[in-house]
């Protein structure tokens, strides 16, 4: 009867160890994601920003020359 009690309890630990092992697979699983699309998100993030600064650089120019102008010409007035 004791033999009996022991396998019970054996297979009841073993029973636990699995799930324990699930769980903690899950939760590794489920950290590596979170590092990868954190990566990813700022990837994304940088990227987009030189992107849009490389598109818009023409544009970034040209208001640049022209508020140079435009600081010369008002420094440049007769009224001063």
């Amino acid at each position: 009867m004791d033999t009996q009690n022991t396998d019970q309890k054996i297979e009841e630990i073993r029973v636990l160890e699995r799930e324990n092992n699930d769980m903690l697979r899950s939760i590794k699983r489920a950290l590596v994601l979170g590092q990868v699309f954190g990566v990813v998100r700022w990837v994304i993030i940088i990227g987009g920003t030189i992107g849009v600064f490389y598109y818009f650089e023409p544009v970034f120019s040209q208001l640049l020359s022209t508020y140079k102008d435009l600081l010369g010409t008002l420094g440049s007035t007769p009224g001063n």
